[in-house]
């Protein structure tokens, strides 16, 4: 709060007005400990909620997450690669589909590479399937 030169009842009311009913539509709660927040819930709904923020971002043409990624990785190469493996595979998709799917990639290998996993015990046990 000091860094930004606001009280932390300011910070508190607006993550009470903006931040947590975004987080509730992805069963996601902000955990405070100390002056540090923490994102808690599920891996898959942490991987939704960034997929949601990103197309946000790009609709909005503010794309800071989007632009961290490409950052770290060769976006381009990427939706190449994608784009001859679905031709290769008779897949025929337009742009839009295409960075979506990569976009997914990117978040799924961002996230890997941070340690971060989906648990797929549920998968596992046919509870997701009959």
């Amino acid at each position: 709060a000091d860094d930004l030169f606001v009280s932390d009842i300011t910070i508190k009311t607006d993550i009470n007005k903006s931040v947590r009913p975004v987080l509730s539509r992805f069963q996601l709660k902000l955990k405070k400990s100390g002056s540090v927040y923490t994102l808690v819930g599920a891996e898959e709904k942490k991987r939704n909620l960034l997929s949601h923020l990103i197309k946000q971002e790009l609709k909005d043409f503010s794309s800071f997450y989007f632009d961290e990624l490409t950052k770290t990785y060769d976006v381009k190469k990427l939706e190449a690669d994608l784009e001859n493996i679905l031709e290769k595979n008779h897949f025929n998709v337009n742009s839009y589909i295409l960075k979506t799917i990569a976009t997914h990639l990117l978040i799924i290998i961002s996230r890997m590479e941070n340690h971060y996993y989906l648990d797929c015990s549920d998968r596992l046990s046919g509870k997701m399937f009959p």
